[in-house]
């Protein structure tokens, strides 16, 4: 039996200097689980740890993959 998964997502961007490191707190306020997903390049700058780092300092879960390749389709994240 196949089980689908069917969510909404309500977009909201918040931009300014040094947002990133809020990322923890905003994410901890919509979730308890994270998924990042990355490529070689983000992995590589360590960018995708310095993601999962500020998630994991706010009490987010955190389920990484760095399986995205560069222009990566939507039905992606489902194969990671």
């Amino acid at each position: 039996m196949e089980r689908k998964l069917t969510f909404k997502v309500d977009p909201e961007m918040i931009q300014g200097t040094g947002i990133l490191g809020r990322l923890g707190v905003f994410a901890a306020g919509i979730g308890k689980r994270a998924l990042v997903f990355s490529g070689e390049g983000l992995v590589e700058a360590a960018s995708a740890a310095r993601v999962s780092s500020l998630l994991e300092d706010a009490g987010v879960d955190v389920i990484s993959s760095d399986a995205a390749p560069i222009l990566a389709a939507a039905d992606t994240a489902e194969i990671a």
